[in-house]
């Protein structure tokens, strides 16, 4: 039951009617009688800076969630950042403070690898290839090269973007081996054993990615 002092669970997209968070973590929070509400926002990328400052002065909000296309532009509206968004430079979760104050962070990455560690073990040693060079790709590009990957590709629509973001992942991790990838999926003719295709997206099961690997007996 929401009440006066329901602690508010804002999420910024844009679009926001494909977004499962708020039926997943209402759930969650309800069945541990945590006293928040996940709530649903569609705002635009004119009006995101205005959505933020206002949420300043909202003492029941307690963080805001991000996704889909905002984590890269909200980076600047935080006053401060987590070492892990300072790193990536994209936020997913903004902590507000009792003050006001913004305090970005980015857990896209690490949840990522904690997933491919569970199936295949330590990431370290290990090639990585990801599809897209936005703020979630990012994130996991950058987590998995933390995590010791040894080879890291990218491909994206923009080859401009795929490239920036693999020079950015190499001032930080001078080790990792990194290649932009001119096609996208990699060869899925004869896929290894333990090759594994995770999906990051609300829809990642009917993607021609992973369809195509499940087709060719590979694990998603």
């Amino acid at each position: 039951m929401i009440t006066g002092r329901t602690q508010l669970l804002p999420i910024v997209a844009d679009p926001i009617a494909h977004v499962r968070t708020p039926a997943v973590f209402n759930d969650f929070l309800a069945e541990r009688g945590v006293d928040a509400v996940v709530v649903p926002m569609h705002v635009g990328a004119q009006s995101l800076h205005t959505v933020v400052q206002a949420m300043r002065s909202m003492h029941n909000v307690r963080a805001i969630i991000v996704t889909v296309p905002h984590k890269i532009a909200i980076v600047s509206l935080c006053d401060d950042l987590h070492p892990s968004a300072r790193l990536m430079g994209a936020v997913n979760l903004v902590r507000r403070e009792p003050d006001g104050r913004l305090v970005g962070g980015n857990f896209d990455g690490a949840g990522m690898v904690a997933a491919l560690e569970a199936e295949l073990g330590p990431i370290a040693g290990r090639s990585v290839h990801v599809a897209g060079a936005g703020g979630v790709a990012r994130a996991i590009a950058f987590a998995v090269a933390q995590a010791g990957a040894a080879r890291l590709s990218i491909h994206n629509r923009s080859d401009v973007k795929a490239a920036a973001l693999l020079d950015a992942v190499k001032q930080a991790f001078p080790n990792v081996g990194t290649k932009c990838e001119e096609r996208n999926p990699p060869p899925l003719d004869c896929p290894e054993k333990r090759t594994r295709f995770l999906s990051m997206s609300y829809f990642g099961s009917r993607s021609f990615w992973i369809k195509s690997s499940r087709r060719r007996a590979a694990a998603t």
